[in-house]
């Protein structure tokens, strides 16, 4: 059982630190997710927009004030995910 999740989980990556808002949305989610790519990893407008997102949400439980949940984000391939520092072997 630990493989199967291991091998569901390792195209996720994790983002730590981006703002959240009240009642965000995944649209909302998924754009932060992008501009903080282009400021945190200084890579180019272009690639960040064009990147492939199978899916973007904010890590479990409710907003707590003062504190931001993570962002998870699955890419639809394991070398997107490496390309940023991701593993695939989690």
């Amino acid at each position: 059982m630990t493989y199967l999740k291991s091998q569901s989980m390792r195209n996720n990556l994790i983002f730590t630190g981006v703002p959240e808002v009240d009642g965000e949305t995944p649209e909302v989610t998924e754009t932060k997710l992008r501009v903080h790519l282009q400021n945190a990893t200084k890579i180019a407008k272009e690639v960040a927009e064009s990147m492939q997102i199978e899916r973007v949400h904010r890590s479990l439980g409710y907003p707590t004030p003062g504190k931001t949940r993570s962002i998870v984000r699955s890419s639809l391939s394991l070398r997107t995910a490496r390309l940023f520092g991701g593993s695939g072997s989690n």
